[in-house]
């Protein structure tokens, strides 16, 4: 399973959908988190939240692994209290959130929904929100996920309120802890069991 980050969509993994046939054993499903994309908004948001929302979909009787970026890293360290989730890779999760992240944050998610004459004003306002300016052009197929054309006008798909500025240890389930290491994190579960996420950058 494969979990986006805050403001994007489940487009971003589509260069690696073309690579998983053939070099992944099993099926793969990803999903837009509520409030993103296709997702209908569903506020208020949380990362308990994101996980009760994606728990059905993960198959029964199956092994699981979820990946997530950022957002959807610590989504994915919530699933992970599932006995069907064997493994959990999250890279990108921000874990250090001094009070002027948290403040800026909350000014973020109390903005009004904002509308934009045309597509390209607000596909680019999705990408920036969506931190993939720089890595993804305007015109990618993938970006129409990330836009919405309303009687209003064009809009992120993006749900108001979806940035909270939470950290390790806010927002989680309880029994969740993060604790970072040298080798990568250790994530103890309410039941007792450790997970080791590793650390993969060169």
């Amino acid at each position: 399973m494969l979990l986006h980050g805050l403001g994007a969509t489940a487009e971003v993994y589509g260069d690696m959908l073309a690579l998983l046939p053939s070099g992944w054993p099993g099926g793969w499903l990803v999903v837009d988190l509520p409030g993103h994309g296709r997702s209908a908004w569903d506020a208020p948001y949380t990362f308990r939240g994101h996980a009760e929302a994606v728990f059905p979909l993960l198959p029964s009787g199956r092994d699981v692994v979820v990946v997530g970026h950022s957002m959807g890293g610590v989504v994915a360290l919530e699933l992970a209290t599932d006995p069907r989730v064997i493994g959990v890779v999250a890279f990108g999760v921000k874990v250090s959130w001094p009070p002027s992240d948290v403040a800026g944050a909350q000014r973020l998610a109390s903005r009004p929904v904002q509308y934009f004459a045309t597509g390209g004003e607000a596909v680019s306002r999705y990408l920036r929100l969506a931190g993939l300016s720089d890595l993804v052009s305007p015109s990618d197929p993938s970006v129409s996920a990330g836009v919405v054309e309303t009687a209003e006008g064009w809009r992120v798909a993006q749900g108001p309120g979806n940035v909270r500025g939470r950290g390790a240890g806010h927002g989680w389930s309880s029994g969740t802890r993060v604790l970072p290491g040298r080798a990568g994190a250790w994530r103890t579960r309410s039941d007792g069991q450790r997970r080791r996420s590793i650390d993969a950058r060169p």
